[in-house]
């Protein structure tokens, strides 16, 4: 009997989903609250580290693109640093004029509601919105390296959203190759240079405009264009070491109370050893993350590494990968084979396929 244990949870489809995707629809170009022009270049440094520059203009179309601009947010990551390096305010037929500092301001983001996370936040608020307005600002993002990552990963998503978009200009280079593979890249260009060092996006036939109306929010069932770019796409490059260290924490000695637990059971039959398994984690164990240390950090948003088996037992509660985490190691001790999996959460799967060129 072997059973894998799946760190998130899998999607449930509602009526509610089902009855609002139903009446969903294809907003019309014309309907466009906002216009958009943007350039956007990442490096990725052999060190690990990523610096981003990132150039965004808007035009207010409609009377609800002032909603959509006037409080712009960006979370990052503790260890990572966000600029604003310039904003500036056009009104109809004046001259650009430079946002007062007094309107960027940066502070600690809210935790979430079921853990800690030690992020901060960065908010742009431009004032007198209306119909021709037209907004500027210059974002430089230096992304920290991440502990056990050798080589970089990035996706780069054109999620729907109420923006036209009248230029694109995605730039990526590296101090190494790049590799990388698409899905409804149908409308960019994708220019890879020669020596692979240098991968560029932009539109094939502007303005290009994807949004939905009658749609709940995180609700949807469909694809987007995104392109993935890696120094690698073997899986054992991205993920080798990161499996090592969960291979260690489950070879660890089992704190008191797993112990005792799996020393009660050694006599039932698989099913009733699982059973009081789940049991007793959904017994003494509550979901909470702890996603502070920047070593618990691959997703920015989210840690990578469970803690030790013993710091579960002693906090008394974890996230996903810590509970899945102690199951496997208390299944595994009991005689059942287990393991992890990392899966991707959400109401579809991205189909990634190889670059031709």
């Amino acid at each position: 009997m072997r059973y894998h244990l799946f760190c998130l949870s899998l999607f449930k489809a509602s009526l509610t989903l089902f009855s609002s995707s139903a009446l969903s629809a294809l907003q019309p170009i014309e309907e466009a609250p906002l216009a958009s022009e943007i350039d956007h270049h990442c490096h990725f440094k052999d060190d690990g580290t990523t610096k981003c520059t990132s150039t965004y203009h808007y035009t207010i179309l409609r009377p609800s693109g002032r909603e959509e601009i006037s409080r712009i947010d960006f979370n990052f990551n503790e260890d990572d640093k966000l600029t604003v390096e310039k904003a500036e305010l056009t009104q109809p037929g004046k001259k650009a004029v430079p946002l007062d500092k007094s309107r960027i301001d940066t502070r600690l983001a809210p935790n979430p509601a079921k853990g800690f996370l030690r992020e901060k936040q960065t908010s742009i608020a431009f004032p007198n919105l209306r119909i021709g307005t037209r907004v500027s600002y210059t974002l430089q993002q230096d992304y920290a390296a991440k502990p056990m990552i050798s080589g970089f990963h990035y996706i780069y998503n054109e999620h729907p959203s109420p923006q036209r978009i009248d230029r694109l200009n995605v730039k990526f280079t590296a101090e190494r190759p790049i590799v990388w593979r698409s899905e409804r890249m149908e409308n960019f260009n994708i220019t890879h240079k020669k020596d692979k060092k240098e991968l560029v996006v932009t539109l094939k036939k502007p303005p290009y405009y994807l949004n939905y109306v009658n749609e709940a929010n995180g609700s949807y069932v469909r694809q987007i264009p995104r392109i993935e770019l890696a120094s690698s796409l073997d899986l054992q490059d991205n993920f080798g070491a990161i499996a090592k260290r969960y291979n260690e924490i489950l070879a660890a000695k089992l704190p008191p109370l797993s112990a005792e637990v799996v020393s009660n059971i050694k006599e039932k039959t698989p099913e009733q050893k699982v059973t009081a398994v789940m049991q007793h984690i959904y017994d003494n164990y509550r979901y909470l993350g702890d996603w502070r240390g920047s070593e618990r950090g691959y997703i920015p948003e989210r840690g990578y590494i469970p803690f030790s088996l013993s710091e579960i037992e002693e906090h008394g509660y974890g996230d996903c990968k810590d509970l899945a985490i102690l199951l496997t190691a208390m299944l595994k001790a009991s005689g059942i084979k287990a393991q992890p999996a990392w899966i991707k959460q959400g109401v579809f799967l991205p189909l990634l396929y190889l670059s031709q060129e």
